[in-house]
């Protein structure tokens, strides 16, 4: 059920997600893949906005394991 999803709400700029502490810890204590987060969020991030732009990132981690996320300008 959607009530097991977990949200974690961050700004990030575009395309410059990382793979590294702050980032990788955040991501670790719900168990997604930072690497896999990071490139999703860069791909993404990079079509729709200009490089630099701080934008607000909500990830939702399901109960199955997967994740989505949803990026939004500030």
């Amino acid at each position: 059920s959607s009530s097991n999803t977990i949200v974690i709400n961050f700004v990030l700029p575009v395309g410059e997600a990382m793979s590294q502490p702050p980032l990788s810890p955040l991501l670790g204590q719900v168990q997604i893949n930072s690497s896999e987060f990071c490139k999703l969020f860069n791909t993404q991030s990079l079509i729709k906005y200009n490089s630099g732009v701080l934008l607000n990132v909500l990830v939702f981690k399901h109960p199955d394991n997967k994740f989505t996320i949803t990026i939004k300008g500030l």
